[in-house]
């Protein structure tokens, strides 16, 4: 039984039960019989903390978003079950509210899902969005960015262990450019981005008249870039461009 909007528990027995305001499924015809003698309910608990249900959300997951109601959704599923929704539902679960934080991090998504992401993030009160460790190809970032540049509400955004090369990184540089509401950006862990994709990014944070000077912080640990690309990157956006180790240590001690 859909119910899309929140009803009391004692409604939606009598939607299912009565025979004047609902199926009365355990009433009588007009000659006396009982319509049914029994029936059985498949009831899905979720919380927030639990991974009960993750088998129901994958099989079952079309029906269970058709029926959860908005309050449950915001406050009864975690992250987790939220991204298998997203990974195995896409178009439904874009439907519901999504806002502040949507974290679906390890949610093993694909370059595709890069549509119904953006289209959340564009069309939702979403201030921090952290995609990190799925499948997105340079193919998905470039996409992604170009969405993304016209958004007034992300605030923080993290893409980190994802596929990207320095063709994304050349796609952030100009998402970058275009954004003056984001804080703070997380591209850790990404082994495809080297020297030319650093460089870029370090240039939209400092040259042209479009340059931003907005951004806090762009984290950059665990990328390819040379130890001499990183020195410079530091020095040129005045540390707000952060790698790992003695690079940061060194240009705090000399500045």
């Amino acid at each position: 039984l859909a119910l899309k909007e929140d009803i009391p528990n004692e409604m939606r027995w009598d939607l299912l039960t009565s025979s004047s305001k609902g199926l009365g499924l355990l009433g009588k015809m007009e000659d006396g019989r009982t319509c049914v003698s029994s029936f059985e309910l498949d009831i899905f608990v979720f919380g927030p903390n639990s991974s009960q249900g993750n088998e129901d959300i994958i099989e079952k997951g079309g029906i269970i978003l058709t029926e959860i109601t908005n309050t449950a959704w915001r406050h009864s599923l975690g992250p987790k079950q939220r991204g298998l929704f997203l990974k195995h539902y896409p178009g439904l679960a874009a439907l519901k509210p999504w806002e502040g934080n949507m974290n679906i991090s390890g949610a093993e998504l694909w370059s595709w899902h890069e549509h119904f992401i953006t289209y959340i993030v564009n069309n939702n009160p979403v201030t921090s969005l952290n995609a990190s460790y799925n499948h997105f190809s340079d193919d998905a970032i470039i996409l992604m960015c170009e969405k993304l540049k016209g958004n007034k509400k992300l605030q923080s955004l993290r893409l980190c262990g994802c596929l990207m090369t320095n063709d994304g990184a050349i796609a952030f540089s100009k998402l970058l450019r275009c954004n003056s509401v984001l804080r703070d950006c997380w591209l850790t862990h990404i082994v495809g981005i080297s020297d030319s994709g650093a460089f870029a990014l370090a240039s939209a944070l400092t040259e042209g008249d479009d340059a931003n000077h907005t951004l806090l912080t762009l984290h950059m640990a665990g990328t390819s870039a040379s130890d001499e690309c990183k020195t410079k990157c530091i020095d040129l956006t005045n540390g707000r461009m952060i790698f790992e180790g003695s690079n940061i240590t060194n240009y705090i001690k000399e500045n």
